[in-house]
């Protein structure tokens, strides 16, 4: 077994790891949160008792059992055991190292779960840091989260997340808590957003799908959550609009966007966690044209939510 030599934060867990997980945020001290062990064994992994959930996508990823501990696995090598306080990771792997794509599995989608089971709250939507505050940015397939999300980081914010966001509450107050590192885009939005090719990287299990880093030293810091954004691209707007978005239409449209551990358990708690989060934070509808072109415009308008 390895030495613990890396640490990370993420979402609020204060990681102690035996191998370095790549779009994870580094630290010199994890500080204060939920302390998880993540431990690497070569070799080969016990089965799961019984299966749970399997997630469609790319991934292939697979919920399972074994006794009360949660299993893991995927269509890429790894399987991830945790026991049922979120205290330690169990890695194992066939070979010394665990593969980029499997520790992507690791980053992208099973750590945002995991924070789940420790309190807090995990949506499918990307935040972005500026001046110790974040917005939320939520919206179906195709309303150009990622696209936004990399033309605000080149606009001077940070991206906390660009897939799924973790929100901890501090009595009724929501605070991001950042989680995977960069924005996952297509080389076309690389070109026409003119990023620095050193800082899209290839993404491991897609043939030419990039993830960009905008940051050397990704910010770890929890920052107080402002506007949930729920985007919406249409080609008849001639320019991009911002209006108050009523709560119980938020409510709605939010809900959708839920992210669970076991999706087959009920999802009460995570629903008041969302009626909580709209509470605390201003929500609104950015209505916005469809291109490249109205991206300044729109960056504009969102660096003017108070």
């Amino acid at each position: 077994m390895h030495r613990l030599t890396y640490r990370y934060r993420f979402g609020g867990l204060a990681i102690d790891s035996t191998i370095a997980l790549a779009g994870a945020r580094r630290v010199d001290h994890v500080g204060e949160g939920h302390h998880l062990d993540l431990l690497f064994h070569q070799g080969g992994a016990p089965r799961a008792d019984s299966d749970v959930f399997t997630w469609t996508g790319r991934y292939g990823l697979k919920l399972g059992r074994i006794g009360e501990q949660w299993h893991f696995s995927s269509r890429f090598d790894g399987t991830f055991i945790v026991d049922p306080a979120i205290s330690r990771l169990d890695v194992h792997a066939a070979d010394e190292v665990l593969t980029p794509a499997a520790i992507d599995v690791l980053t992208r989608r099973i750590l945002p779960r995991l924070a789940i089971e420790t309190g807090a709250f995990t949506v499918h939507g990307a935040a972005l840091i500026r001046d110790g505050a974040a917005i939320l940015l939520l919206g179906e397939s195709g309303a150009g989260k990622s696209t936004l999300t990399a033309a605000l980081a080149q606009a001077g914010w940070s991206i906390a997340s660009d897939d799924m966001t973790i929100i901890r509450f501090d009595d009724a107050t929501p605070w991001v808590h950042p989680g995977a590192t960069g924005v996952c885009l297509w080389p076309d939005t690389r070109a026409a957003l003119d990023l620095d090719p050193a800082r899209c990287l290839a993404m491991p299990g897609y043939d030419v799908k990039l993830r960009f880093e905008p940051e050397d030293r990704p910010e770890a810091d929890p920052a107080l959550l402002r506007a949930v954004v729920f985007l919406e691209r249409s080609s008849e707007a001639m320019a991009p609009r911002l209006e108050p978005m009523p709560i119980r239409d938020a409510v709605r449209r939010a809900t959708r966007q839920l992210i669970a551990l076991d999706p087959t358990a009920p999802r009460t708690s995570a629903v008041h966690q969302l009626v909580q989060m709209l509470a605390g934070a201003r929500p609104v509808k950015l209505t916005y044209p469809s291109g490249y072109a109205a991206l300044p415009a729109v960056t504009d308008l969102l660096a003017s939510l108070p």
